[in-house]
């Protein structure tokens, strides 16, 4: 029978036929649209809207794969050359594409009308060093990067004499060298499953101080070790390339399965020192006097520097990618 101009043609009988619907599809508009093959792309790099119009149906689409990166950590910076790198924003994904990375999340999302916005990046002055902020769509939220533990124990952020501790966030800020515990930050904070992110690696004391990596999305931030190494930021996630198409901008950094998101900042030292590197995701390294900030829509981490505390990497800022079929 004929139900409307919207349903089409239904097939009823007494129940040895099963019931035919015409595929609907999710229509939506927001961010920077992209297409690619029978999928439409949205990507936002701040905050910003998605307007569904149509919710489409299972003979269609009627669901959302995603990409959900928080803004990262700063790295830390101080008076001297032992701080620990930025955390990595939290990492969470679904796609049904092959090769998608370990920590991929079960399932699709149903889709609605939903407003999100994508992390911002931290400051790195004089004051207080501050994580990344969240980002967020529909039920998924990822988390801000930890930052950075200053290499100092009485500027940056410091109150008296105490040291300020690593941050904990999407990833752990790394620990700094400084004044024990160089402990750093606790990933996967608040805790989620699969994980959004990794622990920051801890700081080794005097009389090689040097700071530990950020954590990042797959991957622990390395621990700063003797002599005078400063701890890479650990590895972040990738997306695979076709979930956002080849001929799309550059957002990710490129990597051997696809674009990798939430790398950790790389950790300082001392001079004459090895500084640490930033982790495959946009993670920046650590620097003497200016270190290198997270890479912008990557929630990559900031590395740890120096010049008197005005020397760290800033944090990536985060980014959120939606992807839907709407068409066969």
């Amino acid at each position: 029978v004929f139900i409307d101009a919207t349903q089409g043609w239904l097939v009823t009988d007494n129940g040895t036929q099963d019931t035919a619907s015409t595929a609907e599809y999710v229509i939506a508009t927001g961010g920077t649209p992209l297409t690619n093959g029978d999928y439409k792309i949205h990507v936002f790099t701040g905050p910003g809207t998605l307007c569904v119009s149509s919710a489409g149906n299972a003979a269609g689409s009627n669901s959302v794969e995603y990409l959900v990166v928080g803004g990262s950590g700063a790295g830390g910076t101080g008076e001297t050359q032992a701080a620990g790198g930025g955390g990595a924003g939290g990492f969470r994904s679904f796609t049904a594409l092959p090769s998608a990375t370990p920590i991929n999340s079960p399932a699709a999302l149903p889709v609605s009308v939903q407003g999100f916005g994508a992390g911002g990046a931290s400051e790195s002055h004089l004051g207080p060093i501050k994580p990344g902020s969240l980002s967020s769509f529909s039920s998924i939220t990822s988390a801000g990067g930890g930052a950075g533990r200053p290499g100092s124990c009485a500027v940056c952020g410091s109150s008296g004499t105490s040291p300020v501790p690593a941050m904990n966030g999407g990833s752990g800020g790394g620990g700094t060298g400084c004044a024990g515990p160089g402990i750093g930050g606790v990933g996967n904070t608040p805790s989620v499953s699969p994980v959004q992110g990794r622990d920051g690696g801890d700081g080794n004391l005097p009389p090689s101080a040097t700071g530990g990596g950020g954590g990042g999305a797959i991957a622990e931030g390395t621990n700063g070790t003797t002599p005078n190494i400063g701890g890479p930021g650990g590895a972040g996630a990738h997306i695979p390339d076709s979930f956002i198409g080849p001929t799309a901008p550059s957002y990710g950094e490129t990597g051997p399965a696809g674009r990798y998101f939430a790398g950790g900042g790389g950790g300082n030292k001392q001079p004459g020192g090895t500084h640490g590197t930033g982790g495959l995701g946009g993670g920046g390294a650590a620097g003497t006097p200016n270190a290198t900030a997270g890479t912008i829509n990557t929630g990559g981490g900031g590395g740890a520097g120096w010049n008197n505390c005005i020397g760290s990497g800033v944090g990536g800022s985060g980014i959120v990618i939606i992807r839907y079929k709407f068409q066969n």
